[in-house]
Formats: C-alpha cells, structure tokens, sequence
C-alpha cells in the first residue's frame, strides 16, 4: 500500500490525543476522492441580530427536521439515521465506507507489515502517526515509523548516541538510581541476585537444597542469603537440616511461626496475607484445597450474597459485554450500564439494550422521544432541530 501524503490537519482535541499516546510527528493520508455527508442542520446563527430586536426571539426559534446534522450521515452499516460521524469515524472518515488504514497489533503482526503507526480520523480526513518510542527515520510512509527510539543510537529522538556503553532507557541516556551500568545493562545491585551489592556478583548456594527445603538465594539490601518460598517458614530455626519446613497458610502457623488460632478460628487469606479470622464485614469462603479467603458478599460479583455466588457475566446471561458490567449490590446481583447505554425495559437478560446517543425512542433518557412522526433523529443523545422556516412553529 503507498500511501500520499500532505500537510498535517488536527484539531486541538486530536492533538491532545495524539500528544498523550503517539509522537507529535503526523502527517494526512490521502485516500482518494471522497463524497460529502448529507445535509445537515445546526443551531441557527446569532450573527448579526440585535439584542433589542423584536424579531430576536422569533429567529431564534428551533423546531424539529428530519435532517442530518452536519458532518453526520446514515451508513449502510448504522444501526440509527445518522449515527455515523463523517469527521472522526476511522470506519468511515470522510465517507461511508472510507476507512483508515488498519493498525491494530493483530492487524500488524498477521497482516502486515508491521509500520509502529497509528490512524485517527480527524475533521473527515485520516491522519498516521508514529506510535510511541518510534520516528520515521527515512521519510517513506510505505515502511512506517521503522526507528525504535530506545537504542543507543537514537535514544529518545532520531540521531542522538548514548556515549560508551551507557544504555538507553525510556529515552535516556545512562541507568536511573537505584540502578548501575553493569555491562551495558541498567540493574538495582539491591535486589539483583546476578549482580548483588555490586556488578558481578552473584549469589549461589554452595550446595543446592533439596526441593523439599523450599528455600532459594536472594539479594535483599544488597546482600546475599537464604529466603523461604512462600508460603513456608524456619519455624525450627535450622535451614540446614531441613530447610523452611512448616507451612504458614495452617492453624497452627497462621501468617507467622507459632501464631496458633483460636477459639475455633481458621487461617484464611486477607489481602495477601494470612490472619486467623476474618475481619467485621467479611466473610470465610473456600479458594481452594485447605485455603479460605475473606470477601465482603455484599459487594463481590463473585461472591455475591454467600460464597460461591457468581453474578452472570454479560457472557453468560448472552448479554452484550460492550453495553453492562455484571455488579452485586448488597448482596443482590445487578447490572451496571455503561457510558451511553441504559436498561429501559426493566429486563435484565437483554442487558443495555439501548444507546441513549442514538435511539430516537430514549434520546439521551429512557423514554424522552424525538418527534417519530417526521423521522427525528437523535445525534450525540440530542434530537436534531434547526431553524424554523418562515411560518413554522416549533412542534
């Protein structure tokens, strides 16, 4: 595919976008001719109209059309009149059916080639940037943006070498503290068992343990030493006979050696760590095997009401992921809709099955209906007016 390219064209919200996931370079991409939108209608235009005017309010008045705003159309693929946004829908940008190249990791990996761009549409037109940590280093958009700016020969920007073997991370030249240079490499000599205190040194067990002695090498403060695998501990105080040889996660070792449960309590797992008990609130439920974990059956979707309890996923009840999120709300599962979308059947099996930003029988709130009868639509959960035409008064 090659692709022609002119001047950058990006609004100010575009370029905020683009600055926080691509590189400010852009450049259009030209796709080819492409027809407009259908007519469509705005607010009528305050220019001109004096404040004192009498027939002020008169031209202001806004009465109901059938019309598309502009810049918005009806596609072959909508599900409602004039859903479609002609100015940023990378589907169909400019045009119906004019879409943007793809560039989706799947798309450039199977696809290919992989070109480290990205496409928005933006005012009807598809504009490619480089993605993040990558330039265009040779001008030619049939390859992309094919230099990776995290090497030392471009590091952070096109051309600037990292001196010696200094590495280059995040677009910088050099190790950030904590970390050390150790061979050309950026490592924390606090916690690196290979480079320990200092590059080089390793930590090694001069005999290697059994497996049953659960215990390996780390580097903790920069020094080496023998550390239990969770989650057993030394409870004997004698890692070279037997190495850490009793479990943490039991009532008799809860969280700690010798921290035995009482009055009838259990171990169970409370934010990663073991307790006897479960705090006010919190219930016991089975994980798996031996071990219970605390969770608040009032507000766990997993958990919900008692142990066990799943609230149907979208997947499950055969509900649309995209519209819900399956929620429990003291106790009792229920269905939270997301941004734009609403329940307004009362039916909980068919999710949120309405898009407030289209349908003209919920425009913007179940139940607030544009005018059916001349085929109003609703744009953004607004229903489309326009000026009235002399004569017409709002219905």
């Amino acid at each position: 595919m090659t692709w022609k390219t002119t001047g950058v064209v990006l609004g100010v919200a575009a370029a905020t976008a683009l600055a926080s996931a691509c590189s400010a370079e852009t450049r259009a991409v030209d796709l080819g001719e492409r027809g407009g939108s259908s007519g469509g209608f705005g607010a009528v235009d305050d220019a001109g109209i004096d404040a004192g005017d009498d027939d002020a309010s008169t031209s202001r008045l806004l009465c109901a059309t059938s019309e598309c705003p502009a810049g918005t159309t009806t596609c072959e693929t909508s599900r409602a009149r004039c859903d479609v946004d002609l100015m940023s829908d990378r589907n169909n940008c400019g045009a119906c059916g004019a879409a943007c190249p793809k560039d989706s990791v799947f798309q450039r990996y199977v696809e290919g080639p992989f070109l480290e761009v990205v496409f928005f549409c933006v005012s009807g037109r598809c504009e490619m940037a480089c993605s993040r940590g990558h330039a265009d280093g040779d001008g030619a958009p049939d390859n992309g943006c094919e230099v990776p700016l995290d090497t030392r020969d471009n590091c952070g920007a096109l051309g600037v070498k990292c001196p010696g073997n200094e590495p280059c991370v995040e677009g910088k030249c050099g190790c950030p503290p904590p970390t050390i240079n150790c061979d050309g490499q950026c490592t924390n000599p606090q916690v690196d068992p290979s480079n320990c205190g200092t590059c080089g040194n390793a930590c090694e067990d001069p005999e290697w343990p059994p497996w049953e002695h659960h215990y390996y090498m780390q580097c903790s403060k920069g020094a080496c030493g023998r550390q239990c695998e969770a989650p057993y501990g030394d409870c004997d105080q004698d890692l070279e006979t037997n190495g850490c040889e009793a479990r943490l996660d039991t009532n008799e070792h809860c969280g700690a050696c010798g921290n035995t449960c009482q009055n009838g309590t259990q171990c169970v797992l409370v934010d990663d760590a073991f307790q006897c008990g479960c705090p006010p609130g919190l219930r016991k439920c089975p994980l798996y095997g031996d071990l219970f974990v605390c969770r608040d059956v009032l507000s766990d979707p997993t958990n919900c009401g008692g142990c066990g309890v799943t609230c149907q996923s979208g997947e499950s009840a055969n509900v649309n992921l995209a519209s819900s999120t399956a929620v429990c709300r003291g106790g009792v599962c229920d269905m939270l809709c997301k941004s734009g979308r609403a329940d307004c059947n009362g039916f909980s099996g068919d999710g949120c099955e309405v898009d407030l930003q289209t349908d003209p029988h919920h425009c913007g709130a179940c139940g607030r209906e544009c005018d059916l009868a001349i085929g109003q639509p609703c744009v953004k959960g607004e229903c489309v007016v326009t000026s009235c035409g002399e004569g017409e008064v709002p219905r």
